[in-house]
């Protein structure tokens, strides 16, 4: 039995089915498709990893998109801002006083500070072995050798080191004085403290001091270059800005609406390269869980294998001040501007196809051209074996594109399947192609089917079509051989031809009647002039009129049902 095909159940199916994959995200600065997903990566449709896409919100008004990598033929969504009250500023935020600071201090302080530092660690291990208590102390050597527990000696330095025997008949060489093990205690204990107090002892020495600023209000101050912070411990190098008022401030909310700003679009390189240019506002995607607007970006569909430069200028201009408007088109959010004030969006595109090379597997629908290596034997496969392509590379080759689409035609299906209850599968090599080859290339379209389908016809038993430059089919099925495996060459299974250019194929499993274009008949030109003549007499309704009415309906009912049920095509 051939496949059923019920496209009202495929979609009530569908939408009984569908559940979201992921949560919702915040609005980042990146390119998205028309679900909200990122469309950014190396394998993406932008693959420039890091494209230069900021929010227009929150910069002064003029911003640059630069994106060094992004396929011809798609859609871009790029944000304004995160939401739509976000908005275009232009004044400067002042200073707000750091929450670690901890005095203030003039130019120079950072070096003073680094100098008290060493100094006062110079004195640590004097200071700590001044710490230790009289009683902890031994009076001389004979002392040690009367001592039992662990006794330690300093020397000239005031570092403490065990004394390894108490017995030995004279002192380690270098000792100075002599400690009990609770001294040593005291020591450390003592040591750390100064060590702990580093920063402090090094603020209050007096090349640091005497920088400090204490007149005034100090965080304000203009001679106040660094601060001391209590969380690094460090001085860190300040500066005070008071800040400066915004002559405007414009949200998204009102830059989008067209009573107030002008939208305008001025292309320079590469103008066609870039189809259209849009903006959506207040703009929710199933995948962000935010409102914003966006610009849409509709780049042209190509077949090139270079790259190609698209530059341009994208403007919001003010039609007036924000204060003129009154009634229903008052502002009222708090956003203010003034006549003629222009918010520029400045960008450049590198679009370019994605290369692939020999021995690769691209997926079908992806938009690559292959780059030969010269002299070589070549392979490439499109999707899971949906086509395959073998040929040697000449001197010089040179790259072609070569993407392969096989979604439906809808034409070709309804003038050359429907009539014969054919299936139908597609392989559109778009563009056609020329293979690079010292001799004609081996292309293999794959089964197109899955083994586990309900209905799956013999691969020897179809017919292989060909579009001409006219749209028509004709007949290549002599021109292919069908081999599961193509050993040497392709290596997949399916029907292969010995070709130089890469056409537009069609398979079909029943033989299609390619003279049904010449069996359209020309309907007649209706004449318009009107030939009906006024006789001045009112016709009378006698109801018949409505009676036409209702068979009309009744016609269109039974045609509607007849063709439900042609839809569903015969068993074979």
């Amino acid at each position: 039995m051939k496949k059923v095909l019920s496209a009202v159940l495929a979609g009530a199916m569908t939408v009984a089915m569908a559940v979201p994959a992921f949560a919702a995200s915040n609005v980042t600065t990146t390119v998205y498709n028309s679900d909200g997903d990122s469309i950014v990566g190396s394998s993406s449709d932008v693959f420039d990893t890091t494209p230069s896409v900021p929010f227009l919100t929150g910069s002064s008004g003029t911003i640059s998109y630069g994106i060094d990598g992004v396929v011809p033929g798609i859609t871009m969504y790029i944000p304004l801002g995160s939401t739509m009250s976000d908005a275009v500023v232009n004044g400067t935020a002042g200073t707000t006083e750091p929450t670690d600071a901890n005095g203030y201090y003039e130019a120079g302080a950072d070096a003073a500070f680094t100098a008290a530092l060493t100094t006062v660690a110079a004195d640590d291990k004097t200071e700590a072995e001044a710490a230790i208590g009289a009683g902890n102390k031994l009076a001389d050597w004979t002392a040690v050798n009367a001592e039992t527990g662990d006794v330690y000696y300093s020397d000239s330095n005031s570092n403490l080191t065990l004394v390894p025997d108490n017995t030995a008949a004279t002192a380690p060489v270098g000792s100075v004085n002599f400690y009990i093990e609770a001294g040593k205690t005291e020591y450390d204990n003592a040591l750390a403290a100064e060590v702990a107090n580093h920063e402090t002892d090094a603020l209050a020495e007096t090349s640091v001091s005497t920088l400090k600023i204490t007149a005034g209000t100090p965080w304000q101050s203009a001679d106040a270059k660094f601060y001391y912070s209590t969380t690094t411990k460090t001085m860190v190098a300040y500066s005070y800005s008071a800040g400066s008022a915004a002559s405007y401030d414009v949200s998204l909310d009102s830059l989008t609406n067209t009573d107030y700003f002008k939208f305008d679009v001025d292309k320079n390189d590469g103008s066609k390269y870039v189809s259209k240019v849009e903006v959506l506002d207040d703009k929710k995607m199933s995948n962000l869980n935010q409102r914003t607007a966006f610009l849409k970006i509709t780049l042209a569909d190509s077949t090139t294998t270079s790259d190609l430069k698209s530059s341009g200028k994208i403007t919001f201009k003010a039609k007036g001040d924000s204060a003129s408007y009154t009634g229903s088109k008052e502002v009222t959010n708090g956003d203010a501007w003034t006549s003629g004030e222009t918010f520029t969006i400045n960008y450049t595109f590198w679009i370019n196809n994605v290369k692939t090379g020999n021995d690769s597997n691209v997926d079908t629908g992806d938009r690559v051209y292959f780059d030969p290596d010269d002299n070589e034997d070549n392979t490439l496969v499109w999707g899971d074996d949906r086509a395959a392509l073998y040929f040697e590379a000449n001197d010089d080759a040179s790259k072609f594109y070569a993407r392969l689409q096989t979604k439906s035609d809808s034409e070709i299906y309804s003038t050359y399947g429907d009539p014969v209850n054919a299936d139908l599968w597609f392989f559109d090599f778009v563009g056609n192609p020329t293979v690079p080859a010292t001799s004609r290339a081996t292309l293999t379209l794959g089964i197109p089917w899955d083994e586990d389908d309900d209905y799956t016809p013999n691969p020897e038993d179809c017919f292989i079509y060909e579009k001409d430059a006219d749209g028509n089919l004709i007949d290549v099925t002599s021109q292919f051989t069908y081999d599961e495996d193509n050993d040497g060459t392709t290596e997949i299974p399916g029907w292969s031809i010995k070709t130089r250019t890469l056409g537009t194929y069609v398979i079909s499993d029943t033989e299609l009647d390619l003279d049904v274009i010449d069996d359209v008949d020309e309907e007649p030109v209706d004449d318009d002039t009107d030939t009906t003549v006024d006789t001045g007499k009112e016709i009378p309704n006698t109801g018949s009129s409505d009676m036409v009415g209702v068979a009309v309906v009744a016609a269109v009912v039974s045609l509607a049902a007849a063709g439900a049920v042609a839809f569903k095509k015969a068993s074979k």
